[in-house]
């Protein structure tokens, strides 16, 4: 395992052209000579122990991943690198600060990849999402866990989505009606979104996740028309349960979840029965996996778990009453 700092004299091998030093103790800052190398493509520098600032602008033209996750980086992100094979970029579980820098017009970013690659979650982000995100083929998108504040609409504008994170910040808004049909997972929880359902939302052939946990939505969740969805996270988000049996249609996923384990979301009035959910006929033959911690719903005494229970065929009953 490498311990120390990186030595700037790394700068002076001008045809390299991967540079791969990740999980060792490296420390220290990044050398500025290492964002002058003309010819680098693959720059990997996760898993370690590094401080410092990045550079505002680099000259990497050739580069294509960028990866200085999980250190301990500060400052502000840069401008974004003018390189055109650039894939990924990943910036995630470090201590940036400030805003989102907004990419360059796609023609002059040069991005060539359907399969553009973006995390900056867990760090101490501020501001609203850019809109120029949406000129970029992004797939994955990891923006979770910051300060973040705005709408979530520019993720109705991007066609080649996979998966989203945005979880944990304080976007507002209502719900993005997503046009990618390439959508697999989106997860919005713990946010400040409100409105109803789009029921667009759940009308995808590949979504097989979506989670809306932690927001302040309201009225019923819409007809299901998702085939391949198999976990649905709708705890604490402020819709009601489902009503008259069936709203889902025939395809349900197999794991339902209710959850109250964020602290800035209160408690559900004592009409709310996590039971009612799941013994609701349309569900009931669906589910094989239930987790009802009474420590996340806050009960201070419960009902009894319900005869209906009995009758449903499950793989896992996890019933955990914790104090």
């Amino acid at each position: 395992m490498l311990e120390g700092p990186i030595p700037d004299t790394l700068g002076l091998l001008s045809k390299l052209r991967y540079l791969n030093l990740a999980n060792n103790s490296l420390s220290s800052s990044i050398p500025h000579s290492i964002w002058r190398l003309q010819n680098l493509g693959h720059l990997i520098l996760s898993q370690n122990q590094l401080s410092g600032s990045l550079p505002g602008t680099t000259d990497v033209p050739k580069l294509s991943v960028l990866d200085v996750s999980r250190n301990q980086l500060t400052g502000a992100l840069p401008l974004w690198p003018a390189a055109e094979d650039l894939s990924i970029m990943l910036y995630n579980h470090n201590r940036f600060a400030g805003t989102i820098p907004a990419p360059p017009p796609a023609n002059q970013l040069g991005t060539k990849h359907v399969a553009f690659e973006m995390a900056m979650n867990d760090n101490l982000l501020t501001g609203t999402i850019p809109a120029e995100l949406q000129y970029l083929p992004l797939r994955n998108l990891d923006l979770s866990r910051n300060q973040l504040t705005g709408d979530v609409s520019v993720l109705g504008a991007m066609p080649f989505l996979a998966r989203a994170r945005l979880s944990g910040n304080l976007l507002t808004g209502t719900l993005p009606t997503i046009v990618a049909s390439s959508l697999l997972r989106l997860d919005l929880q713990y946010n400040m979104l409100t409105g109803t359902f789009p029921a667009a939302l759940l009308s995808s052939n590949d979504l097989a996740e979506l989670r809306v946990s932690g927001n302040n939505l309201s009225g019923a969740l819409p007809s299901l028309r998702a085939p391949s969805l198999t976990s649905l996270y709708i705890m604490a988000s402020g819709l009601g349960p489902p009503v008259g049996g069936g709203p889902f249609g025939e395809n349900l996923p197999s794991f339902l979840s209710f959850d109250r384990r964020h602290r800035r979301w209160p408690v559900p009035d004592s009409n709310f029965s996590c039971w009612k959910v799941v013994a609701n006929s349309a569900l009931a033959p669906h589910l094989d996996f239930i987790d009802y911690d009474a420590s996340l719903f806050g009960c201070q005494a419960c009902a009894c778990v319900p005869s209906a229970l009995c009758m449903l065929h499950l793989q896992t009953a996890l019933l955990r009453f914790v104090k």
